[in-house]
């Protein structure tokens, strides 16, 4: 089992970082240490390794787990250089952690409203109540990114369930701090 959950997109930019030459795979992380763009055709291999790093970094893996993980999936050569790379900006990158979320993507706000179907018969004048909850999603942190909204529907035992696993989540939480 692999510490990097290996979705479709961590698959392509394995298979792109595998295409190109370790000289442009360092330019990559030249570009990255440099704090430039880099071209929209390796912007795939940016993301990819900003991510290994960043999670490489918050779990404190040591070079040698993570060279461990991802000797299957890259080149030997891109490898080294990407240890490299992670040994050298290893405390950087865990220092802006500690300052910023992980989730680029905040909850800035939210509303709800209740909804009743009514009966067709004289039995009972509530069949079943919903709530519907809107959230309102976004980056507070950069005002190029495009707010969206979705809206989520629960039925009583639905909102009850999720209200369990809030509690859970809190539980947890506490206890963590």
């Amino acid at each position: 089992m692999s510490f990097f959950a290996e979705t479709a997109q961590f698959q392509a930019a394995v298979q792109l970082i595998s295409k190109i030459s370790v000289q442009d795979f360092k330019k990559v992380l030249e570009l990255l240490v440099a704090g430039e763009q880099v071209p929209p055709k390796v912007q795939t291999v940016q993301s990819w390794v900003q991510h290994v790093v960043e999670r490489a970094a918050f779990e404190q893996l040591q070079p040698k787990r993570l060279a461990e993980e991802l000797k299957a999936q890259i080149p030997e050569t891109h490898l080294e250089a990407l240890l490299r790379y992670y040994q050298h900006y290893q405390k950087e990158v865990l220092s802006k952690l500690e300052h910023s979320s992980t989730v680029p993507t905040h909850l800035l706000d939210n509303s709800w409203r209740l909804h009743l179907n009514l009966a067709h018969d004289n039995l009972s004048t509530i069949l079943e109540p919903y709530v519907f909850f809107q959230f309102k999603l976004g980056n507070p942190l950069d005002p190029n990114v495009i707010e969206e909204n979705f809206t989520v529907e629960f039925s009583h035992e639905d909102l009850y369930n999720f209200f369990l696993s809030l509690e859970d989540i809190q539980s947890q939480m506490d206890n963590l701090g």
